[in-house]
Parts: structure tokens; sequence; C-alpha cells
């Protein structure tokens, strides 16, 4: 694929926590959530590199079945059985008044993982201006949400919670 190097080293990304989300079956809660936590400050960190630009042309919206996304919701809802939920400040700068609301990991990851679907058939065509096009604009305005507050949760069940965090080079693959 053509491209700048920050826009395919975020393509790396995105399909490296494809792979790893793909690669969950038979896999602890715990051990799903120690693989995907690298995964997420890594697509934090590329997609900040990758400028937001809007495409010449009218596009499509969802192009990916929103089945599909259902499926694995409910896929990784039984996976991480009583970690799946979470209480969440939705936007830590309104109201003190506003109340916390639930969130759930499993809809966090599936949704990212959608976003980045949603991305990589226009990248794998070469239409580059797309996926950037749906990936910096999906961070901005939908998937980078979750994957805040994905990694404000798996930090609590962590640190809060003391599950024991291997060191990064001592993960499962």
């Amino acid at each position: 694929m053509g491209g700048s190097s920050e826009l395919q080293a975020f393509a790396t990304a995105a399909t490296e926590y494809i792979s790893v989300v793909d690669a969950r079956e038979g896999k602890t809660a715990e051990q799903l959530l120690v693989q995907v936590e690298p995964q997420l400050l890594r697509l934090y960190e590329r997609i900040l590199e990758v400028p937001l630009t809007f495409p010449g042309s009218d596009r499509a919206d969802d192009l990916w079945p929103a089945s599909t996304g259902s499926h694995l919701q409910r896929s990784l809802s039984g996976q991480l059985g009583a970690f799946e939920f979470y209480r969440a400040i939705f936007d830590p700068y309104e109201e003190v008044s506003d109340a916390p609301v639930t969130g759930s990991l499993a809809d966090d990851l599936a949704d990212i993982y959608g976003d980045l679907k949603r991305g990589l058939e226009p990248w794998q065509a070469g239409d580059l201006e797309e996926a950037t096009y749906e990936w910096r604009f999906g961070f901005e305005f939908h998937w980078g949400r979750h994957a805040v507050s994905a990694l404000c949760a798996i930090f609590a069940l962590h640190f809060d919670h003391r599950w024991t965090v291997p060191p990064l080079a001592k993960r499962d693959a």
C-alpha cells in the first residue's frame, strides 16, 4: 500500500488489533485484556500522527454490517463475564451533577474493531483518502472514546483490583 509512513503505521496497528480480537477464542478475560491493552495504546499513539482529511466525494455510511458487530459484542460479553461492565463519566468536563454511565468493555472492543475494519477495506483497495478519513474521523467522533474508556477500565482491573500484569516482553502472543 502506498501512502504516508504514518498511515502505514496506523494500518499495521489496526491489523494487529483485529488479529488479537479475532484470536480471542479460548482465552480468559484476563488473557484477552492483557493482549488488547498494548494494542489500544498503539492505536491511540499512531492515529494522532494521521491528519483528518475529508474525501472529495460523498461516501457510503456503515460499510461494516451491524449484525457482525452484534455477534462480536455478544461473544466478547460472554468471554469477559463479570469484567464486562464498568462505571464511567462520559464527559469529565460536564456539570458535576451528571451521573456516571455504565460502560461495556465488550461494546468498546467490538465498536473499535468495527471502525477499524471499516477503514481496512478502502485501505486494502488502495483508497488511502477514504481509509484515512474513516480511521481519523472515527477516532475523533467514535472509537477514540471507546479506546480511552476501555483503557480506563483495564487500568482499574490491573491496579485497583490487583490483577497480576506480566511485563510486555513476557505476555503470550
